[in-house]
């Protein structure tokens, strides 16, 4: 990465976009501190990151990778990393929430189910809505989906996107995705390339003027139908 001067807003949702290596993931992993910028720095609410707690940073900090790892344990340790059985009624709301209530029902067990090895008994995008459940158990300050959608079919794609555009608007949400239509309606996008930020506007203004933008969503997002279907 190099000359990064971005300002993300409290409460936004930021898209990033990128072909592969162009430092996308790299971008997030420095705002949890996964390891330190070489120059400059990195603000959350004016406060520097290196001045905070390690643990206190990244409790205001949620993230869904591509690949959800589940544990061989019941569901409510899958959501919450303890067996206490003090918030079940949480859990259930937030299983609503994310969609998999029908997906509970036919649980014998209930919360108590035994999900297998890496949640053999579930399809890939409930893994994923499960993901995201433990992510708003969490409910940090911010949000991060790293290619959280890129192994989902178009249907469970769509519910997942939905979900996180009915997350609080409390939250500040950053989203990186190869599907434009993840991050199309997004309040702003970085377009990253070799390091470089090479726009931050809206999907309507980037795709008018930046040609980057302009060839990632032809390289990517359009799939049997012309540019301007796409759009």
């Amino acid at each position: 990465l190099n000359g990064i001067d971005l300002c993300i807003d409290a409460g936004s949702t930021v898209g990033i976009v990128g072909k592969s290596g162009a430092g996308k993931t790299t971008l997030v992993n420095l705002l949890y501190n996964l390891y330190r910028v070489d120059s400059g720095s990195i603000l959350i609410d004016g406060t520097n990151i290196n001045h905070y707690n390690l643990h206190s940073l990244r409790s205001q900090i949620g993230i869904v990778h591509q690949e959800t790892i589940l544990y061989e344990d019941t569901l409510r340790y899958n959501l919450s990393f303890t067996n206490n059985k003090d918030n079940d009624e949480q859990l259930i709301e937030v299983i609503k929430k994310v969609a998999l209530y029908d997906v509970f029902q036919t649980f014998s067990n209930g919360l108590d189910t035994l999900l297998g090895t890496n949640g053999q008994e579930l399809s890939g995008g409930q893994k994923q809505r499960l993901a995201i459940a433990r992510i708003l158990i969490k409910n940090p300050k911010i949000l991060i989906f790293d290619e959280a959608t890129s192994f989902l079919d178009s249907q469970n794609e769509v519910i997942v996107r939905e979900m996180i555009g009915n997350l609080s608007k409390d939250q500040t949400i950053i989203i990186i995705a190869h599907r434009f239509s993840t991050i199309k309606d997004c309040d702003k996008i970085i377009v990253l390339d070799d390091g470089i930020v090479k726009g931050f506007d809206t999907h309507n203004v980037l795709i008018k003027s930046n040609q980057t933008y302009i060839n990632l969503f032809r390289e990517q997002c359009i799939q049997g139908g012309s540019f301007n279907e796409a759009l």
